[in-house]
């Protein structure tokens, strides 16, 4: 067996939700004479903030739309104004299409309802410009849309901007953070890093900075990409846990404008335009005015004058209307919800905070459902939920460090494990090396040692599973390390690592660091269906107060054999205890770092008498520990011990009393 004093690094990595805005932030470095703006890339708006004397403010709006004429580019605002009389040449909606090849159902779903041309170029998707006969590709459209934001951030900020941040879906592969970055290229940037949506959006709330664990659920819903993430704050560090998106779910904006155009067919006697683009800018701006308006007062006017369908047609449209007409959406979306906390393995009750993003979390139908499903627990919308991620932007970028930038980092990742990866210790629980909430590259340590003194061979045994026990989870394999050479218990010291690449291989080094001997394994990704891992995951939710109880207990009796095991430790007549007899009555003892006494030494003279009266309690305390079952003796039975023989060895001033941290810092 082994024990564990373990200790973790992390790999840089974050997830980002779908947001239908595109934000940027901008951190303002007065020793660099090039600032860094950052990019929450999404389908329609952009958003720029600054952080600047402590805060984060918003900059401008610009639409992420652009159209060419025959004489010019027009990008922005200017381009979304001429959308309506200039459909085959204005391109918008990108972000479903860069990085993607031509095969794929967003690419297909893309070329029915876009009015321009969307074609096969070598397996990817190019846009026909018909004005300009011209062909561009999405990664070249989108670097338009960064110019113009990098642009907006120069002109703000009087200097030149050099390096880019951009957030990114947690469901965009390689290939799209890919393109991102190559379209980061071609706007001019020096250096382009991706960066997460749902991390920002809790830094804007500054949450869980003052706790060790904290969960965050954030909640983006928008134009129908619905995504729900979980994000695992730890050490005031927020890396991503996991996140379950649904792009099937249809838009809140379809359900209003099938009702508006059944009102006015039903008003006008004939059918509503069958125009594609005219129907989506009905969608896209006049239904996402009035959902948005709908967010803060109980009705609106839909006008479709501006659609050339009919004179003066305009719909009066409650927030009832509206729920009714959208009633399906409202129930699909708590079941994704569940999904995600299925997922990361949580319960409602460990929730500790929820965030909403996009403009169709301003619903107030959709803060009552969650505040609802969490049994009343608020949901923060103080931010604009359009804006949350752009000011939680500008405030990680406040935080940047001018080596993090010059040097470009991929912060973001797209990968984690179904199930924690660890090592059995002591008592046959489980350490977790590598924890579920770590996403993927990931890698970390542990150290342990002997349990015995003169012991030559340890035995490493590798687990994955969800439960505290080894005996629940499930045996990956193991790693003999031989040769580790006689010594007392705790004093070799083998460091474990695993480590995960974004293929799940895990690869398990051992590395004796007295000897530098070492040795290593590697496990391919272990294939488990969804159903085996919903089952995994139900079962850890039915056996927890079970599996928590008897963790409790094997925890206990550790403790209480670790502090017997260092009391007679120190007792015993070894030069390396640090005792030595002074009289043929008295043995002087000597121990570093007692917590109580002042100075880095304390020496106590003890007495034979006292000293056989402390081993006959160490005997004692022995026996019971050897009958004592950890899976069926409470906790308290073994807490009790341990206080009557801490009681016992008190009893003089001239007793050993061994500090309890130094204890705790020893066992499992």
């Amino acid at each position: 067996m082994i024990r564990s004093h373990l200790s973790f690094w992390r790999s840089g990595s974050y997830l980002a939700v779908v947001l239908l805005s595109i934000s940027a932030f901008v951190c303002v470095d007065a020793d660099d004479p090039r600032h860094v703006i950052g990019i929450d890339f999404g389908l329609l708006n952009s958003l720029v903030s600054v952080f600047q004397d402590g805060q984060a403010k918003v900059i401008a709006s610009t639409p992420s739309y652009v159209a060419f004429t025959e004489d010019q580019c027009l990008v922005g605002l200017a381009a979304k104004n001429q959308a309506l009389t200039n459909p085959e040449n204005t391109i918008f909606g990108m972000k479903r299409l860069i990085g993607r090849s031509f095969e794929e159902e967003e690419v297909q779903e893309a070329m029915r309802t876009s009015p321009f041309e969307i074609f096969n170029r070598d397996g990817k998707p190019a846009i026909k410009v018909k004005v300009t006969e011209q062909i561009v590709s999405p990664e070249e459209t989108v670097a338009r849309i960064l110019q113009k934001l990098k642009s907006t951030a120069e002109n703000y900020l009087g200097g030149s901007v050099g390096s880019a941040v951009i957030a990114v879906p947690g469901s965009f592969e390689v290939a799209q953070r890919d393109a991102i970055r190559n379209a980061g290229t071609i706007a001019g940037f020096t250096s382009v890093d991706v960066y997460t949506g749902a991390t920002l959006a809790g830094r804007a709330y500054n949450l869980g900075e003052d706790k060790n664990d904290y969960n965050v659920l954030v909640y983006s819903l928008e134009y129908g990409q619905f995504e729900v993430s979980v994000v695992f704050i730890e050490d005031g560090v927020p890396p991503f846990l996991t996140t379950l998106s649904n792009h099937d779910l249809g838009s809140f904006n379809h359900g209003m404008v099938d009702h508006v155009i059944k009102l006015w067919e039903r008003k006008m006697g004939k059918p509503f335009t069958k125009d594609i683009h005219k129907q989506a800018m009905l969608r896209d701006e006049e239904a996402e005015k009035a959902k948005i308006a709908l967010g803060s007062q109980m009705q609106t006017l839909l006008n479709l004058k501006s659609f050339h369908v009919v004179r003066d047609f305009a719909e009066v449209l409650t927030s009832k209307e509206f729920e009714e007409s959208d009633a399906d959406l409202f129930q699909k979306i708590l079941g994704l919800v569940d999904n995600v906390l299925i997922k990361s393995g949580l319960s409602k009750s460990e929730i500790d905070d929820i965030i909403l993003v996009g403009s169709s979390s301003r619903i107030p139908k959709v803060a009552d459902l969650l505040e609802f499903y969490f049994n009343g627990k608020k949901v923060h919308n103080a931010i604009s939920p359009d804006k949350v991620v752009a000011y939680g932007a500008a405030v990680q970028g406040g935080l940047w460090e001018k080596p993090v930038r010059e040097a470009g980092c991929d912060c973001d990742t797209y990968t984690w494990p179904a199930f924690h990866l660890g090592i059995e210790t002591i008592g046959g629980l489980m350490i977790n090396v590598i924890p579920r909430h770590l996403s993927l590259p990931a890698k970390n340590s542990c150290i342990v040692s002997t349990t015995a003194d003169n012991q030559s061979t340890a035995r490493i045994r590798i687990f994955e599973g969800l439960r505290p026990l080894c005996k629940d989870n499930t045996l990956l394999g193991h790693l003999d390390f031989e040769g580790i050479g006689t010594s007392s218990r705790g004093a070799p010291q083998i460091e474990v690592t695993f480590d995960v690449d974004l293929d799940e291989v895990l690869t398990v080094s051992l590395l004796e660091k007295g000897t530098g001997k070492s040795k290593s394994i590697v496990f391919n990704k272990r294939d488990v269906n969804e159903d085996e891992i919903y089952r995994l995951y139900m079962e850890r939710d039915e056996f927890y107060e079970e599996d928590q109880l008897v963790k409790a207990q094997i925890e206990a009796k550790l403790d209480l054999s670790s502090y017997v095991n260092h009391l007679n430790h120190y007792l015993a007549e070894k030069p390396h205890a640090g005792s030595r007899f002074t009289s043929e009555n008295t043995m002087e003892i000597q121990i570093a770092g007692d917590a109580n006494l002042e100075g880095d030494q304390w020496t106590s003279t003890l007495s034979m008498q006292d000293r056989y009266k402390v081993q006959a309690a160490i005997r004692r305390a022995q026996e019971w520990l050897t009958v004592a079952d950890a899976a069926s003796t409470a906790k308290e039975e073994f807490d009790r011990q341990k206080s009557e023989l801490k009681a016992m060895v008190a009893t003089s001033p001239q007793i050993l009393r061994y500090p309890d941290e130094n204890v705790a810092a020893l066992a499992v």
